[in-house]
C-alpha cells in the first residue's frame, strides 16, 4: 500500500504533463483544439461512457501501464470531420492517437525522469 500511495503522490505531481501532452497531442494528430475544462484527477477506477477504445500497454523494471483513448457514438463525427465513419478507419485514427499520445509524454523530460 505504501508504493502505491507513493506512486499516487507522484502521478497527482504531473498531471498537468498528461492534460498538457494529450491537447497537444490532439492539435497535432487530429488538428483540432483541445482544452481540459474539468482538471484531471488520480483515480483508483476509471469511469467513462466510450463506445470506442483504444489501449497501449507499456512497461520498464519498476512499472506497468496501460493508456486508454476512447470516443463515444456521438463524438466520432466530432473527431474526424465524417458523418459516415468507417469502424477500421476510426480504430487506426485512436491507435496512433494512443501512440502519439505515448510519445509526448516520453518526450517530456519530468515524466521520463520518473517513468522513463
Amino acid at each position: 500500500m505504501k508504493h502505491f500511495e507513493s506512486l499516487k503522490r507522484q502521478l497527482e505531481e504531473i498531471v498537468e504533463i498528461f492534460e498538457n501532452a494529450a491537447i497537444r497531442c490532439t492539435k497535432i494528430m487530429l488538428g483540432k483544439v483541445a482544452a481540459i475544462v474539468t482538471p484531471w484527477q488520480v483515480v483508483d477506477h476509471l469511469h467513462g461512457n466510450f463506445t470506442h477504445l483504444a489501449t497501449m500497454g507499456s512497461a520498464n523494471s519498476a512499472y506497468k501501464s496501460l493508456i486508454l483513448a476512447g470516443v463515444s457514438d456521438q463524438a466520432i463525427t466530432q473527431l474526424v470531420d465524417d458523418s459516415d465513419v468507417d469502424m477500421e478507419y476510426l480504430a487506426d485514427v485512436l491507435g496512433e492517437f494512443v501512440n502519439s499520445y505515448c510519445a509526448i509524454l516520453d518526450d517530456n523530460e519530468t515524466y521520463a525522469s520518473i517513468f522513463g
